[in-house]
């Protein structure tokens, strides 16, 4: 075992006089020290510096997600990031090699994601993104609880889906063609394409989580139609209709209802506040799994 005299650890500058008295309270001339008793203080006196390591975010992902794609399942997270970063600049190739995602799955995606930003509506304008921001990455709701709400709205997808793919997958092509940037909701001209899309999404969103905006229902020729379907969900009139007008079938806005509407609304006295959780859900199931020709 080696040991050391207190005059040849202080001379070797290992530590000082004060630091040895603590470890031991013998006399300065008489006490020696083990290797293992002078461990704790030459640790402390050396300068240790951490060690950085400058790795890319795509590749620390990759790592992460290499076993839900090696099992066949890629989940939104990921496609989210990758939309993400070629909106930054990163090639779609290169991104297939940090991710380990075939080319063209990437490529699927980022087809889809451009279709999508250019939709227009009737008026030209875009339909899904802001005018002046060209992004390809769907926004990602904000708050917690939303995150949390399609978390739910994911989980149950994945069981239902292969049960009702076409049905899932109408009702979402639908909501991307009536969809406009400037609303929160989806537009109805027919009560019998709101029921198949509330009806599609029941296992998911209970009808108390909805809340439809009526234009001109009062003196619909479907009224009594439009009143069965909507039965159970929150209704407020956005554009009533003239009883000497001409009559019609009237039209809807079906928007999904903030989780925390009662408290916003107290804070910030509003009179509703809407989520894009579901639209942001529907976006991405697009992006994932439509096949472009």
């Amino acid at each position: 075992m080696l040991q050391m005299t207190q005059r040849q650890i202080v001379d070797l500058g290992i530590c000082s006089r004060t630091q040895l008295r603590k470890i031991n309270n013998a006399e300065i001339k008489k006490t020696t020290f083990t290797a293992q008793q002078l461990l704790p203080l030459i640790v402390q006196n050396m300068d240790i510096k951490e060690l950085f390591f400058q790795v890319d975010s795509a590749q620390v992902h990759a790592i992460k997600s290499s076993e839900t794609v090696r099992n066949g399942r890629i989940d939104m997270a990921i496609c989210q990031r990758v939309l993400q970063n070629i909106d930054e600049g990163m090639a779609p190739e290169q991104l297939a090699h940090n991710f380990r995602i075939p080319a063209e799955t990437i490529n699927k995606w980022h087809k889809n994601a451009i279709v999508l930003s250019l939709q227009q509506t009737t008026y030209h304008q875009p339909r899904h993104r802001k005018k002046d921001l060209f992004e390809i990455a769907p926004t990602i709701p904000q708050t917690s609880v939303e995150k949390n709400l399609v978390s739910k709205i994911i989980n149950k997808i994945r069981d239902q889906y292969s049960q009702d793919r076409t049905n899932i997958l109408l009702a979402c092509e639908y909501a991307l063609a009536h969809k406009s940037n400037s609303k929160s909701g989806v537009y109805f001209n027919a009560p019998e394409k709101l029921e198949h899309f509330l009806n599609t999404f029941s296992f998911c969103i209970a009808k108390s989580q909805w809340r439809i905006l009526t234009c001109s229902l009062q003196h619909s020729t479907s009224k009594n139609r439009w009143d069965e379907v909507c039965k159970g969900i929150n209704s407020d009139v956005l554009k009533g209709s003239s009883s000497e007008g001409r009559s019609g079938k009237g039209t809807v806005w079906l928007e999904l209802k903030h989780p925390k509407e009662n408290e916003i609304i107290a804070n910030n006295q509003l009179k509703k506040y809407s989520s894009p959780c579901l639209m942001y859900f529907i976006k991405m199931l697009y992006i994932m799994t439509h096949n472009p020709h």
